[in-house]
């Protein structure tokens, strides 16, 4: 997630990667719902 928030902030207008950033979230989203249960 870090990476990608880097990436976001030398190119903002770059969708692909803000796309990419909504996929980890959800993605660390869905791993810490698991480890929760």
């Amino acid at each position: 997630i870090a990476d990608c928030a880097s990436a976001i902030e030398l190119q903002p207008e770059d969708t692909n990667t803000l796309k990419r950033l909504g996929s980890l979230i959800e993605e660390v989203r869905d791993f810490v719902a698991a480890i929760s249960r």
